[in-house]
């Protein structure tokens, strides 16, 4: 599963951009629920007038009326006709019974679209709770609208009837009103909208351009080399962060140096003691020598014998000097590879039979790859071969029956060759060292051996590497890329 990674820049956008999306979707709702509440409240205030002033006019009529005569009825009637024209809406009058005596519009209740009785939660407000202005929402089918009711009262405050104006909102005028409020905040919003994307995305940048500064500098940051420090004047979390990543970069110039310096007095160290040591194990026999022969001197045929003798060893001994200064030279200096295509087969075939007069069994298996081409030094290659080939025959104890298997093998685009030996193995902690300039599981030499084959190894932009068994053997592999041409 592929997980969705956010950086810094897209959180801190996608922040402040969620911020103005919601402060901007509350202060809508709350200006449509405001606008909203203040129409119906203009509406209310708009019916409450109107009642106060229809109820006045209506008062006159009845202040001095003890009940409600048919004389009476019909002159309200006529009233409730002539205020309807005056004030533009229907009224309704009923009689304390709640039926309907008077309307400006008795034709709606003639047809039965509305009953001639009074609401009868109106009622209970009107005569149980005293209610003196009382307005409730109000159906005739699916049409709403917004009823008053106001008691009729006579001098003696006995109550002769009750006032009702339903009162009909203009719903096309209402959805205008609320359409022209959302259009006009909704191109306001997305104006503030936009303004706050361009805003997120200047201030990501600016908050994250020196992060990403330091993440370039981290990235090319290497051991031993110079590293670049960071400028940034702002004097802020980012520029004390920046600051401690210049002292860092200082402190590891400082100790890279103090490392590099160790390493090399550690290296030449280490090269004089071992230079010192194999300097000495040819010395030693030489001093010893010289020493017999002067003590031999004057003692006629047995001193020239003797002569002869030393002679031989100071030359081998000198022989061993010279080997180990070409043996640090070689490792110091390999020489710049020279490459031609051969045929490995042919070549590994030449290095085994160097090893013809040595008491060693020795196989060759090609597996068919007798024409497998590489394009390599030639030299180095050979000269690798003789290395691994003397450290496998000179691993074998004397008293063990010597046996060495090399097989050519093909992986892909790799050739791999590998050496095989029924020698002691490599002791456990030795193996990690097995590859460093001055280790050898040898009797005599430098140990310089298995570093110049993987240097030159690695040259040819191969690999070496190695299996053992301790008591067993080891198997040494050397894989090259194959010429393909």
């Amino acid at each position: 599963k592929k997980s969705i990674k956010f950086d810094l820049k897209f959180r801190i956008q996608a922040s402040i951009i969620s911020i103005v999306f919601i402060s901007l979707l509350m202060v809508a709702i709350a200006t449509v629920w405001y606008n909203v509440k203040e129409y119906k409240e203009k509406h209310q205030n708009d019916l409450n007038e109107k009642m106060i002033s229809i109820a006045g006019e209506i008062d006159i009529r009845l202040e001095d009326a003890d009940k409600m005569s048919s004389e009476l009825v019909n002159q309200l009637n006529r009233e409730a006709s002539r205020l309807s024209n005056v004030f533009r809406t229907d009224i309704n009058i009923y009689n304390t019974d709640g039926r309907l005596i008077a309307s400006s519009r008795p034709e709606i209740f003639d047809r039965g679209l509305i009953s001639e009785a009074m609401n009868s939660k109106a009622f209970y407000e009107i005569f149980k709770n005293y209610q003196i202005n009382y307005s409730q929402p109000e159906k005739i089918g699916k049409m709403s609208y917004l009823s008053a009711y106001r008691p009729v009262i006579n001098n003696s405050g006995d109550y002769l009837g009750v006032i009702n104006l339903p009162y009909f909102i203009s719903q096309d005028r209402y959805s205008q009103e609320l359409s022209t409020i959302i259009v006009a905040f909704i191109n306001l919003y997305v104006l503030l909208l936009l303004v706050s994307i361009i805003v997120a995305v200047f201030i990501s940048s600016q908050i994250t351009k020196p992060l990403v500064l330091i993440q370039e500098n981290l990235r090319k940051m290497e051991l031993g080399k110079r590293n670049e420090p960071i400028y940034y004047e702002k004097n802020d979390e980012i520029g004390s962060l920046v600051k401690e990543y210049n002292k860092k970069v200082d402190e590891l110039a400082v100790s890279a140096e103090l490392l590099a310096r160790s390493e090399r007095e550690s290296a030449w160290r280490e090269m004089a003691k071992q230079i010192a040591h194999e300097i000495k194990n040819p010395l030693t026999p030489m001093k010893l020598n010289i020493q017999h022969l002067q003590r031999t001197k004057g003692k006629g045929k047995e001193y020239d014998e003797y002569i002869e003798k030393v002679t031989s060893t100071l030359i081998e001994q000198i022989e061993n000097l010279s080997n180990i200064a070409t043996e640090f030279s070689n490792f110091a200096k390999i020489p710049v590879a020279r490459t031609q295509v051969f045929k490995l087969a042919d070549q590994i075939q030449k290095v085994i039979d160097l090893f013809d007069n040595y008491q060693v069994d020795i196989d060759f298996y090609v597996n068919g790859l007798e024409y497998l081409e590489v394009n390599v030094d030639r030299e180095q290659f050979s000269r690798a071969m003789i290395n691994l080939m003397k450290n496998a025959i000179q691993s074998i104890p004397p008293e063990k029956a010597g046996s060495v298997v090399i097989i050519l093998d093909r992986h892909e685009h790799k050739a791999v060759i590998s050496i095989a030996d029924n020698g002691e193995g490599i002791a456990e902690e030795l193996r990690d060292r097995l590859f460093r300039p001055s280790f050898t599981t040898k009797s005599s030499g430098m140990g310089l051996g298995l570093a110049i084959v993987k240097s030159m190894v690695e040259n040819f932009k191969g690999r070496v590497w190695f299996e053992t068994k301790t008591g067993e053997g080891s198997v040494f592999y050397i894989e090259i890329p194959i010429w393909e041409n």
